[in-house]
């Protein structure tokens, strides 16, 4: 049972990082097709640092949000009524 939802979970991954890297790739000539070389290239790793950053935000929260959850357990209403 495990082995099987381990295997399901590899295949998932798998499909889920083809297709980023797909979207990366058309994101990638697109910038370089529009902005030139030099400039498509400072744009495209600019918002791939900006994506950087919003990972590491919402790991950031996420991490404060199970921490709060041990100490308060009515921080959880409060998150799904705001969501």
């Amino acid at each position: 049972m495990y082995a099987n939802t381990i295997e399901q979970l590899s295949l998932q991954t798998n499909i889920v990082e083809d297709k980023t890297n797909l979207v990366f790739k058309e994101l990638h000539n697109y910038y370089i097709t529009n902005f030139g070389l030099e400039h498509g290239v400072l744009k495209y790793s600019k918002l791939l640092q900006l994506t950087n950053d919003l990972n590491d935000i919402h790991n950031r929260l996420q991490e404060a949000y199970t921490i709060g959850k041990l100490f308060d357990p009515t921080l959880l209403c409060v998150w799904n009524d705001a969501i």
